[in-house]
């Protein structure tokens, strides 16, 4: 099976549903941990971040299809407050997450934060309906100690779009500190930001339909991607 470079929105498609509604829909939030002392920060600088993203999803899926790494699989109805041990029963070392957040932005854009601890670096990916999947690395070691004004946060805007899939992949030595996201309507385009509206919790705006099959799906994806960038790599030396 061959992927091209929309192979996110395919998946966005079959985890969204209903129509479009005012501001930000959260249709489902998606969440994975295992057991791994993977560190993203290893891969050297000059790996591309889409090859760099979907290596550390293989190595991710690898962990995830031992028994004995996998941790757990559950939807969530809200981000807040997230880490293994609250939300899976399981340890505070050596982790790797990985969440899907789908839904819509139909009125404008939206800026999202989320505040993570992934010590070993991690990586974000938004796709939208009609637009090329984006990537962002984390080389740095992530922690926001639950401050909204620290560095750490991350800060993502999604565009207005009837739908969209945002991924986050990231990995923790050691301890496992609590993750959150907020989101606020911010009104405008996106070179004219304007007239933020009031933070709110992300939570799912109804009851979500069965979406952890998304995240496995991911695992085919990755591999897909790999091989793709090599055969792109081979080519660029010939």
């Amino acid at each position: 099976m061959k992927f091209g470079r929309g192979w996110v929105i395919g998946i966005g498609a079959l985890l969204l549903a209903g129509t479009a509604q005012a501001g930000l829909i959260v249709k489902s939030i998606d969440i994975a941990m295992v057991n791994t002392d993977f560190d993203s920060r290893a891969i050297p600088g000059l790996v591309p971040d889409e090859l760099a993203f979907a290596f550390s999803l293989s190595n991710f899926m690898s962990a995830w299809n031992d028994p004995d790494k996998r941790v757990c699989a559950k939807e969530l109805q809200d981000f807040d407050a997230v880490n293994s041990r609250l939300a899976c029963g399981g340890s505070g070392r050596d982790l790797g997450t990985l969440f899907v957040i789908s839904g819509s932005s139909s009125s404008g854009p939206t800026e999202l934060e989320l505040g993570v601890d992934w010590g070993r670096g991690g990586f974000t990916m938004l796709a939208t309906a009609g637009g090329a999947p984006l990537v962002e690395r984390y080389d740095s070691d992530l922690w926001w100690g639950g401050n909204w004004s620290h560095g750490d946060v991350l800060d993502i805007i999604i565009p207005k779009t009837a739908h969209f899939l945002l991924v986050g992949l990231g990995f923790e030595g050691c301890c496992d500190g609590l993750a959150a996201a907020r989101w606020r309507s911010v009104g405008g385009d996106l070179q004219s930001v304007g007239g933020p509206g009031q933070w709110q919790s992300l939570a799912v705006a109804s009851v979500p339909e069965p979406g952890v099959p998304g995240l496995l799906v991911l695992g085919l994806v990755a591999a897909a991607l790999v091989r793709r960038e090599c055969r792109s790599a081979a080519a660029r030396q010939t």
